[in-house]
């Protein structure tokens, strides 16, 4: 789950995974605290075999489609 006024998403536990980086393929990453994810009762279900910390990618194309929905409903990233 993505929280715009943060900037961050949620992991299934409700820790925050912060924005890491950009990559020249125009990929946002945002990154889970390897200590939030330890001792998680819930890694199993987000962790690949030998990960520490969980990962999200989001091209930068999404952005723009998801800001086009939200314009289409009437709202703007300036308006929310």
């Amino acid at each position: 789950m993505y929280v715009d006024e943060w900037d961050v998403y949620m992991c299934p536990n409700l820790y925050p995974m912060h924005y890491k980086t950009t990559s020249r393929q125009g990929y946002s990453e945002y990154e889970s605290l390897p200590e939030n994810c330890a001792n998680c009762p819930k890694k199993e279900k987000c962790l690949y075999k030998g990960q520490s910390n969980r990962i999200i990618r989001r091209h930068i194309e999404m952005w723009f489609k998801t800001e086009s929905e939200a314009q289409a409903q009437g709202f703007s990233r300036s308006q929310r």
